[in-house]
Order: C-alpha cells, then structure tokens, then sequence
C-alpha cells in the first residue's frame, strides 16, 4: 500500500526545494510571518513525491480543494496550500514506484538529531542541508523502514492549534511492525512518550503531554512502514465520491469509531496513500 521511500528520493525531494544560489530569496519560509515558535515532536510539512505532479495536484484540487503553486526558483517543486495557508508541496519520482507523503517532523538541532538516528539504530538517507529561508533539513528511515524529515524552521513553526478546518492536516500516524521499537526510537530522538488509549487498541505519541502522532501495529500484508496524514474534511460520503470520480480509490471504507468522527483511507491516482476524517462539529 506504501512503498519504502530510499535514498534516491530523499535526496530528490531536497534537490528539488534547493534554488540556486541567485534565487535563494524565492524559497518559500514555512511560516509567514514568522512566528518564532518552534513546536518539537510536531509534524509540521508533509511533501508528496509522486509520479505525476500535474495529475496529483488536479485531483486533490478537486477532491478536497487544495491550491497548488509552482514558486519560481523550485526545481521541479510546487507548493500546496489549504485554507490560505501552505502545508506541504509536491515533486516528481524520479522512479514511477516510489510514491508516498514524507513528513517534516520539527527538531531542536537536525544535525545532532542525525548523528543520534545512527546511534539508536536508524538511518540517515539525506544529509543535514540548509535550505534557503526554509532552515536546516535532513531525511531519515527509523529503524522499521518508516521515512520521515527534520527540520528546524528557520521561520518557525505554524501554529499549535486544534484543526477545525476542512482540507487541513489534522493527524499523523505511524504504521510500524514494532510498536516498542518504534517508541525506543522516537522516544530518544525527540522525547515522545508512549500511551495506550481506548482500552489498549490504539497508541499514541505525545510530547510533554500533548498527543502528537498515532502509532499502529502493520499486520497486513504488502503494507510497508510509514508514516500517513490525516486530513479533515466535512462530508466524508461527498469526498469519497470525488475521490473515485477523480481517478483514486477508497482502500478502506469510512469507520465510524475513529476518535470523536468517520476515517476512511484512500490512495490518489499516482499512487500516494492518504486518510481522511470527518470531525463531528462540536
């Protein structure tokens, strides 16, 4: 359902958000303005390396009203932006079977966070990088598979509020095949604690008692470690039907006993796997 992302697309995604030295200006900050506040153990950009980046942005275009730009100065990079606000980007695969979202979880220093990845195990598949008005970047595997990117905004972070917007990432989960590995791991590298919820059937990651990921055990075949968004939205049917209209497909039917609302997973047309929750309106 998810490839493993290696080393070739790490470093693509990051030579893709690298502008020459001429036009460093026009790299867009992740926060403007900046806030000065960094929120460490929060996922903070997701990118999507996909094998079509004009297909990918039409169909979250149209199915939960994305806006995609292409910044002049990013190679072969365009940045999505909900409700006004950028939240991630998109770059092209160099290889058509390697699709999928890595995450940019915020750190207090990527270089020591580097040199602790190899440490405790896991591994460093993009150097630490500067990243013209973006920060200082790098692109880790955990040690179950699963890749993600630090980095430490130079602009900050966005800010840590509730999401109560539709098209706003409002979760991240980490599908693993060693949940106490999995939290050895980023417990060291970013201080999470672990607990379990809803009578054990569910974990999550917090740091300093704020719940910032969800954690689950991968017991299906063909299903690789990763890390998955969440995306709020406010009709689940309504989405779901735009998905298939628009050339994706649901890989698992809405449940409704996620939280305090409806899950579903879907997968776009080049491939990317995402999930999508409908909120109950408080």
């Amino acid at each position: 359902m998810s490839p493993v992302l290696g080393a070739g697309v790490a470093a693509f995604l990051l030579a893709a958000t690298v502008a020459p030295s001429l036009e460093a200006q026009t790299v867009a900050p992740l926060v403007v303005p900046s806030s000065k506040t960094h929120h460490v153990g929060k996922f903070v950009w997701f990118d999507l390396v996909t094998s079509n980046v004009e297909a990918a942005a039409s169909f979250y275009s149209q199915v939960l009203g994305w806006q995609f730009k292409r910044v002049w100065g990013m190679r072969d990079y365009v940045v999505l932006r909900a409700n006004g606000r950028q939240i991630g980007g998109t770059t092209a695969a160099e290889r058509p079977d390697e699709v999928g979202w890595i995450g940019s979880l915020s750190v207090g220093n990527v270089d020591k966070a580097a040199e602790w990845v190899k440490q405790i195990g896991g591994r460093v598949l993009q150097a630490p990088v500067d990243l013209p008005n973006r920060g200082r970047m790098a692109v880790f595997a955990d040690p179950q598979g699963a890749v993600f990117a630090a980095l430490r905004s130079q602009s900050g972070d966005p800010p840590d509020v509730a999401t109560t917007r539709p098209g706003d990432l409002a979760w991240v989960e980490l599908w693993t095949t060693d949940l106490e590995g999995a939290h050895d791991f980023y417990r060291r590298l970013v201080g999470y604690q672990y607990a379990a919820v809803r009578g054990g059937s569910y974990h999550v990651f917090g740091r300093r008692d704020v719940p910032r990921a969800g954690v689950v055990e991968i017991r299906w075949k063909g299903v690789e470690p990763n890390w998955l968004p969440y995306v709020r939205v406010r009709d689940l049917a309504v989405i779901l039907r735009r998905v298939k209209a628009g050339g994706g497909d649901v890989l698992q039917e809405p449940r409704g006993d996620f939280g305090d609302g409806k899950l579903a997973l879907i997968v776009d047309p080049t491939g990317g796997v995402i999930a999508l929750w409908e909120g109950r309106s408080k």
